[in-house]
């Protein structure tokens, strides 16, 4: 459904009683079509249930005992929602304090007539709109390529610090010997690692959860073998780097190896192989990228 035929959500905070309502006022004869939730205490409003959900949220700059920006952080440190923010300020302000945040603001200032507040609000939900209707292609983009790298030859592992297993690709999961990569989550990733590389593996992992800033030590690259539940080895070749998602996770991508090439001494058949899969891949992506631009015209 297109996000423009929704109803909008609007929040407004302010301590002033007389601007909550000026502004309640001013949308409601804007014949926006909206559901207004007014606030004068931050903690109020950011737990409301629907607050995921809103396309704008109206702000004073200067609140008791808090700023507007620093609400907009606490708001955007607790969700990935795509609101729009609108600031009003009754005095000047230095722009510098709204530098660092990640969303989309404008500011008006007191006092405005309901033309200018209703128009700033009118564009700040229509960018909203827009955001949204992008994000949904996004998703849709990012579950294509999840099915390209969940059920082709390449691995996909994401450890916690723990080294436990929070993510893994289907043909990861089947080739361990496991009928869905569901049954593996939880699994310590040591328990399928020969015991002679269980150090060096856990060392390159925790030295990669560190997340140096130094781009070549931020990212690893090894050559490993794996033990499947019937105890078949399998030899793969990873590329591992630290992803943040509140926690700091190791991300790792492994093309396996067959076993009669990595028995095989010479190194250049190995590395012959080894190009030849990736390539097959590269080849498979580039198509599915070609594709996805040809859906997004």
């Amino acid at each position: 459904m297109n996000s423009d035929n929704l109803r909008k959500i609007i929040f407004i905070l302010d301590d002033d009683p007389g601007i909550l309502k000026l502004c309640d006022v001013y949308l409601r004869r804007s014949k926006i079509p909206c559901d207004i939730y007014i606030f004068n205490n931050y903690k109020e409003m950011i737990n409301h249930p629907c607050i995921d959900n809103a396309s704008l949220i109206i702000i004073d700059i200067f609140l008791d005992g808090i700023t507007g920006p620093q609400v907009c952080e606490i708001i955007l440190d607790k969700s990935c929602s795509l609101t729009t923010f609108l600031f009003i300020s009754g005095k000047d302000f230095e722009y510098d304090d709204f530098s660092n945040l990640c969303c989309t603001y404008d500011f008006i200032k007191k006092p405005f007539t309901k033309i200018e507040f209703t128009n700033r609000c009118k564009l700040l939900i229509n960018i909203s709109d827009r955001l949204s209707d992008l994000s949904q292609v996004k998703r849709k983009i990012e579950i294509g390529l999840w099915d390209v790298f969940n059920y082709s030859n390449i691995y996909l592992l994401i450890l916690d610090p723990e080294m436990n297993i929070r993510l893994c690709s289907y043909m990861l999961a089947i080739d361990l010997g496991y009928e869905s990569e569901d049954e593996i989550i939880g699994e310590n990733w040591l328990d399928f690692l020969p015991d002679n590389m269980k150090t060096n593996i856990t060392h390159i992992h925790n030295h990669i959860i560190k997340n140096p800033t130094s781009k070549e030590k931020r990212f690893q690259e090894v050559t490993n073998d794996i033990i499947t539940i019937k105890k078949k080895i399998i030899t793969v070749r990873w590329f591992n780097a630290c992803i943040n998602n509140g926690v700091k996770l190791t991300f790792s991508i492994g093309i396996p190896l067959t076993k009669d090439i990595t028995k095989n001494d010479n190194i250049e058949t190995l590395r012959a192989y080894w190009a030849e899969k990736i390539n097959k891949d590269r080849t498979t992506i580039d198509a599915f990228r070609g594709l996805m631009y040809s859906q997004l015209k």
